[in-house]
């Protein structure tokens, strides 16, 4: 998927991305993490070697799945019209009213992930969660 747009197009973790799961395991592991809340896509092979490490459960949380970035799910890149790049480069961006033809606007993004983690307030006193997602998930809640 190489310099495609992947959206919610699933794809195996590279190399790359076992061995920096591997050292946010090995960073994480002696803070006491007692659940791992992660997406029910591409993350959860991450959140699997940082449950692993951390000796806890996983938590598969939908809500947290990669953006569908619409019209534009699975090309390349490089074949997108200006206007096309543009709504991607909107989106990527963190612009609160963009959007993508068939996708959610970045405001429904940002809406969805404070819902999710305000259900996870709720775990036990005590609790030390981490959540796994995907980066455009969690730039929209900076």
């Amino acid at each position: 998927m190489a310099h495609c747009i992947q959206g919610q197009s699933d794809s195996l973790l590279t190399e790359i991305g076992i061995r920096q799961a591997k050292l946010v395991a090995e960073r994480v592991k002696s803070i006491g993490i007692t659940h791992i809340i992660s997406s029910d896509w591409r993350t959860q092979k991450t959140a699997e070697i940082i449950a692993q490490a951390c000796h806890c459960n996983i938590i598969l949380e939908p809500r947290l799945s990669e953006l569908n970035m619409g019209i534009l799910e699975g090309r390349a890149i490089s074949s997108l019209s200006d206007e096309e790049e543009r709504w991607r480069r909107n989106l990527v961006n963190g612009s609160p009213g963009a959007r993508i033809p068939d996708s959610k606007s970045m405001g429904e993004i940002t809406e969805r992930m404070f819902t999710t983690l305000e259900k996870y307030r709720s775990l036990p006193a005590g609790s030390i969660p981490l959540l796994v997602s995907h980066g455009i998930r969690v730039r929209s809640t900076a």
